[in-house]
């Protein structure tokens, strides 16, 4: 199935945007590694651009740009290898990494000069000369009369005019940014309408104080009125008058003109006050209508079909299925749903993945289907369906399923989690497992796939745009992945609750339910808080402990009743108990800045009408940290505190042993620390420790000579070893598993998540 020739110019159009981007930031990474840094520093580059390498290539694909692709194959080879350590960072590997990222911008500046890539830039490869050296602006291999001048860097949006239905040619180009310029302003109106709201209210306020004020002097008139009566009578039946009872008359006589006149005064100040408050709220009508038209005008400026990242699929899944010989039927559905361009654009390549993934790992060639009493044609679709303020992007095959068994094995072989353990874990959740970050069932590597990076790529992306990813398999019946995602990323409807005299955001997209129940309704089930919901049993947990804001029992917790959310994460759903659940409203998102790029259980920042500044929670986060919480939703009186797990950690980095030490101990932990394996030895021979989290890298004693050392102690034979290091390749898992490790973590891929439940699960 060949494309139109309208459709692939449409595609190589998007493809030449994205390409320019991963090879201008290929071009910048490379700047930044040296063969004389330390490995460990420059890992998070390899692994950035081994990234970059493995989506260009996929894209390329999609256009079926054989020869970038090839180029991105090699580049993703070598990132490969230096990751693993296989070859090293010499100057002679960087330079030739600098001239495969040379010619793979010259091969992207001549597709964009319309020329075949094959005819141009191939005759040095051909003839034996080398590739030309890298530069900031790479010449085209073109003659220069052949490229067309370009008439932007920046990618063309049209937006037409409501006469352009008749007349096409009425219409302007207008650069993306400058649209994302004017949506940024038209956002911050939203806070405008919030602060008019906070006014409108103190204005409500201060003209019911005034009335309240009023109706004060109204009661208290009669009874003045009433006293300079009585005074005026004993004024007259006074013989001379020398009582002071005329005094008292002249005086309460003026104290009524006074506040007679204060009413009136008082009467003029509300009738202001109160056509003040009918005006600001007929303005602030008409600005919320204003404001809101603007806001969806500029949003749906930027609002685009799905068509647009979709329509080079049936192309590529086409050639994905002659290449690995499968007959495929491919289905989309729901392609001219809208949505936020930035979702668009961040969330292709995870399409990308999960259809290879499909067609790779799921579909089985013919001969086998039919083997398995199934049709030779395969089927694979995406479908995406709108709810509200949400979309569901559902990626669904009929092949063979995720083999749990494979997956356990691969993770196990790993180090993602330890053989022991592997046999209690559900089916369900071994699934989930195929997320992680290197992990791969494949034995060899393919240009589709093998390297165990695609769903951990599915995955990040996903989180960022603040949505959800599940999976669900049924063993020979075929594999779904279901995608959630905000229809826009700036603006959402918020649920403000109350946390330990704190007020969160939560994203009202991912609340399901809010409810009260009563405490006698919470069961405790494996040492978890459980409740019953719809037959159905559902962990229970507290969100201040989630939040490490409450250690005990709060004030909230002598009521007799609970206030409960539902939260909706993929396939999990979680309940949280809340202080408070104060209102719902649309709130304008806005990130934690550069100095806080990765905050725990956050995703960004709001900021009220009255100025506050209110934290907006990260629902994906938030579950994943409730797997660690066990301290009852439902505290009872209070128990003699329990000694904190002791903690020994050993690394000859000072700055990677505080690291770990204020991870360790925000977590509750009490940590001691070494700098190296020796002096981790002879301080567990003097002290009493739960757990050791070591480096393998050390002067005097290495962390597998620590671990080994350990294990052939009588009294130190049962603690638990954790391995933490920058060595990720198979070998050193093995040797550190061999020496006595109960768990080996890579630094390259790690996560403080990661590293909390080794721990919590060993201790």
């Amino acid at each position: 199935m060949q494309p139109s020739p309208g459709l692939l110019k449409k595609l190589t159009a998007m493809f030449l945007v994205e390409a320019r981007e991963h090879v201008q930031a290929l071009g910048s990474g490379l700047l930044e590694l040296s063969p004389s840094a330390d490995r460990e520093a420059m890992l998070p580059i390899v692994e950035k651009l081994f990234r970059g390498a493995h989506s260009l290539k996929g894209a390329a694909r999609t256009i079926n740009a054989g020869e970038i692709e090839r180029l991105c194959q090699k580049l993703e080879a070598g990132f490969s290898d230096l990751k693993s350590g296989q070859c090293l960072l010499s100057a002679p590997a960087l330079e030739e990494l600098h001239r495969s990222v040379a010619l793979l911008s010259q091969r992207v500046d001549t597709l964009e000069a319309g020329l075949p890539i094959a005819d141009c830039g191939m005759r040095n490869a051909e003839s034996g000369s080398k590739p030309p050296s890298a530069t900031r602006n790479p010449p085209s291999a073109a003659p220069p009369s052949a490229i067309p001048e370009r008439q932007s860097a920046v990618p063309q949006f049209t937006i037409r005019n409501p006469q352009s239905a008749i007349r096409n040619e009425e219409s302007v180009r207008i650069a993306i940014t400058k649209l994302d310029a004017i949506f940024v302003q038209a956002e911050e109106m939203l806070a405008v309408k919030l602060v008019q709201a906070e006014r409108a209210s103190e204005l409500r306020t201060l003209a019911s104080l005034v009335a309240v004020r009023d109706r004060l002097w109204s009661e208290s008139l009669p009874w003045v009125n009433a006293l300079r009566q009585q005074v005026a009578v004993n004024s007259t039946s006074s013989a001379d008058g020398k009582d002071g009872t005329v005094g008292l008359l002249d005086l309460t006589t003026r104290l009524l003109t006074l506040l007679e006149q204060d009413r009136e005064h008082t009467a003029a100040i509300s009738a202001t006050v109160a056509g003040l408050a009918r005006s600001l709220a007929s303005d602030r009508r008409r600005f919320d209508t204003l404001a809101d038209r603007l806001l969806e005008d500029v949003k749906k400026t930027l609002m685009l079909p799905c068509s647009n990242i979709l329509a080079g699929f049936p192309k590529m899944v086409h050639d994905l299925a002659r290449d690995a010989g499968k007959e495929i039927q491919f289905h989309l559905h729901g392609t001219e749903i809208e949505i936020d361009k930035r979702i668009l654009e961040q969330i292709k390549d995870p399409l990308v993945h999960l259809v290879r993934n499909s067609i790779d790992h799921g579909i089985e060639p013919p001969a086998e289907r039919v083997r398995r009493r199934k049709t030779p044609l395969g089927s694979v679709s995406v479908t995406i369906t709108q709810a509200g303020g949400k979309v569901e992007i559902q990626i669904a095959d009929d092949g063979a399923g995720i083999d749990v068994a494979a997956v356990k094995a691969a993770a196990v072989q790993a180090g993602v989690i330890a053989a022991g353990d592997v046999a209690r874990l559900p089916d369900q959740d071994a699934r989930q497992l195929v997320f992680r970050s290197g992990l791969t069932t494949r034995r060899e590597v393919t240009t589709v796939s093998g390297r165990g990076l695609g769903m951990a790529i599915v995955q990040e992306h996903v989180m960022k745009l603040g949505g959800t990813v599940g999976i669900e398999s049924v063993p020979g019946a075929g594999t779904t992945v279901r995608i959630t995602l905000p229809l826009t990323l700036a603006t959402l409807r918020g649920t403000v609750v109350r946390v330990a005299n704190r007020e969160f955001v939560i994203p009202t997209a991912n609340v399901a339910r809010v409810l009260r129940i009563t405490r006698a309704s919470v069961r405790r089930v494996e040492n978890r808080d459980s409740i019953c919901l719809d037959g159905m049993s559902c962990a229970l947990v507290r969100l201040a402990e989630v939040l490490g804001l409450a250690a005990g029992p709060s004030a909230g917790d002598l009521s007799p009743e609970l206030t409960v959310l539902l939260l909706d994460h993929g396939q999990a759903n979680l309940a949280f108990t809340v202080d408070q659940v104060l209102s719902e409203q649309e709130v304008l998102a806005k990130p934690l800045g550069p100095l806080l790029p990765r905050v725990r259980n956050l995703s960004g920042a709001t900021v009220f009408g009255s100025g506050r500044i209110v934290p907006i929670l990260s629902v994906p986060d938030l579950c994943l940290t409730a797997g660690g919480c066990t301290q009852s939703a439902v505290p009872g009186p209070a128990v003699a505190p329990v000694r904190p797990k002791r903690l020994l950690v050993a690394d000859d980095s000072i700055t990677t042993r505080t690291l770990l030490q204020n991870i360790l101990e925000s977590a509750g932990y009490e940590v001691q620390t070494a700098p190296d394996g020796a002096a981790a030895f002879n301080t567990l021979q003097s002290d009493q420790f739960d757990l050791v989290v070591s480096d393998v890298e050390m002067p005097r004693m290495d962390g597998f000579a620590l671990a080994k050392r350990i294990r052939t102690e009588p009294k130190l034979a049962a603690l638990p070893v954790v391995l933490v290091t920058a060595r990720e390749a198979k070998e050193d898992r093995e040797r550190g598993l061999d020496a006595g490790a109960n768990a080996y973590l890579v630094k390259s891929g790690f996560d403080q998540t990661s590293l909390l439940e080794t721990v919590r699960r060993l201790l």
